[in-house]
């Protein structure tokens, strides 16, 4: 008896799952913006993906396509006075509403090339793409979904994440500031100017760099990796970490002190800055 009464049990639970699992709308639609009269764009997500690239001409093009729940989940792109607003959100209260949710939508932005409009994104859990696009200011807050930037110039860009990772990938962004607690940094074979990295505890790797006025890494626990195209000729040098595990391979170094520990002096007059330090991280300089 009590194995035909769990049989049933299973049997209501399921139906209740696939039930909960067929609610909800498709929606899908495209817009299309002229920049004249836009001096913002503001995107902000729960849960889905968010891809940008590059326009084919000289106005903004917005798609999305996904499913949205009476009361539960909404999507919005709206202008408004002079800020072009993409608005999607959700209500979502417990597991069995996320997992019946499937798989999220998605939004995708096409940017003209060389727009003068900042462009800010506030991210929840969503995955995001942007590629092949150039604009002037770039400020990311994301909770726990991953960033990839490939092939973009950006003049100034912020991004501050929780847990998600963050790539950059041949890009030209002279002045980036990122702020991490969890999730990895990976920059390759980015141009920079200036480039400051703070994170608590995930890794930071940045590959292939090349001259730069100031790079700033500070981990509490993260390891951290840095490398140069050519061997600097013009760089002073404050390397610091408790865990006294430090790998310099860099040349023609003058120090001033050299330990395990702590690396300091120049390479050349000095006028540019390698800084890094970190609690407990090991660091390597190539």
């Amino acid at each position: 008896m009590k194995k035909i009464i769990d049989f049933f049990i299973i049997v209501i639970v399921c139906g209740i799952c696939l039930t909960g699992c067929g609610k909800g709308k498709k929606v899908s639609d495209k817009q299309d913006f002229k920049v004249d009269g836009i001096s913002e764009i503001h995107v902000s997500l729960e849960s889905w993906e968010l891809k940008v690239d590059e326009s084919p001409d000289e106005k903004i093009h917005v798609s999305y396509s996904g499913t949205i729940e009476k009361e539960k989940s909404d999507i919005a792109v709206v202008q408004k006075d002079i800020t072009l607003n993409i608005l999607q959100s959700d209500k979502q209260q417990n597991m069995a509403e996320q997992f019946s949710a499937g798989k999220p939508g998605e939004i995708t932005v096409y940017l003209p090339k060389g727009i003068e409009i900042p462009f800010k994104i506030s991210n929840g859990s969503g995955n995001m793409q942007i590629d092949n696009i150039s604009i002037q200011e770039l400020s990311l807050v994301n909770t726990s979904g991953y960033v990839v930037l490939s092939n973009v110039t950006v003049s100034n860009a912020k991004i501050v994440t929780t847990s998600g990772d963050v790539t950059f990938e041949n890009s030209t962004i002279p002045d980036v500031e990122i702020v991490s607690k969890s999730g990895y940094v990976t920059l390759k074979d980015v141009n920079f100017d200036s480039l400051a990295i703070v994170t608590s505890s995930g890794e930071v790797g940045v590959g292939g760099a090349g001259v730069y006025s100031a790079l700033k890494v500070q981990t509490d626990s993260g390891d951290v990796s840095v490398s140069h195209k050519e061997s600097p000729t013009d760089l002073q040098l404050d390397i610091t970490t408790d865990s006294n595990d430090i790998t310099m391979q860099l040349s023609n170094i003058d120090f001033t002190k050299d330990t395990s520990g702590c690396k300091q002096g120049n390479i050349g007059q000095g006028n540019n800055k390698l800084e890094i330090s970190s609690s407990s991280g090991t660091i390597i300089v190539k």
